[in-house]
């Protein structure tokens, strides 16, 4: 699956073709996912210009190529950043049935757009990165991404805080296993609405990417630059768990 509205980075199939920069080619590839050892982005070269103007508070709605193959949903989730893509708050997820309005095994899509709010409080900027991160439920297990180029307008605030993009099914961090469990990877996906305020054993070494139940279940922690960095709680009513292949989330105890 790939977005076409917005244009993602360097998509040959958007509702609108966008003027490519000198020396760049269209990715004809754009709903493959990234190579599991390479780079986390396709690309990290913008278009020349934004591909769209969101407003701050304002709905926004993002559209999907109806051909791709869903893979039987899984999640996705949508994340901003002012610093070229390499951190990112997510603003939109959809978890356990991305492209369906409930369980499935399908390859055709039955849902190809969204429509959310941006955050009021989310900053202005001629630069902002959007990238749209999905985990497949069946089959390899592969990371999708998108990268969007938008001008945010409206908002007077300097930052904005939540819960961070958070990567998986790529070298060096988490795996979230094939499994008909539709709770698996949602926390992997979304690690919480807030920062968690457990932060034992925050100095113990780990490998980047790796997540951790705290000691309370709570919510996890996630290891970044091989230190234990920010955690994050689980959604009311859920508890942190590791399942049987390693993989942390949020579930219902």
């Amino acid at each position: 699956m790939a977005l076409i509205d917005p244009c993602p980075r360097f998509s040959p199939n958007c509702t609108t073709k966008c003027q490519l920069p000198d020396g760049v080619n269209y990715d004809y590839n754009i709903k493959s996912p990234i190579p599991y050892d390479g780079p986390l982005t396709k690309t990290d070269t913008p278009w020349p210009k934004p591909v769209a103007t969101w407003t701050a508070g304002e709905d926004v709605t993002i559209k999907f190529d109806p051909s791709g193959a869903s893979h039987g949903g899984g999640s996705l989730a949508l994340g901003a950043s002012y610093d070229g893509g390499k951190t990112s708050v997510m603003v939109f997820q959809r978890l356990r049935y991305a492209f369906h309005s409930g369980p499935s095994s399908s390859n055709p899509p039955e849902i190809t757009e969204y429509t959310f709010k941006l955050p009021a409080d989310l900053p202005s900027s001629d630069s902002a990165v959007f990238s749209l991160v999905w985990y497949n439920r069946l089959g390899q297990r592969e990371y999708y991404r998108n990268d969007l180029d938008i001008k945010i307008v409206g908002s007077s605030s300097k930052s904005y805080t939540g819960p961070e993009l958070v990567i998986a099914n790529h070298a060096g961090y988490p795996t979230i296993p094939e499994s008909d469990d539709y709770d698996i990877g949602t926390g992997s996906v979304a690690p919480g609405t807030a920062p968690a305020s457990d932060t034992s054993n925050s100095s113990d070494e780990c490998t980047p990417g790796e997540l951790k139940c705290n000691d309370d279940q709570s919510g996890f922690r996630t290891c970044t630059w091989g230190k234990w960095g920010n955690g994050f709680n689980c959604g009311t009513g859920t508890v942190c768990k590791t399942s049987e292949a390693n993989v942390v989330y949020c579930g219902w105890p």
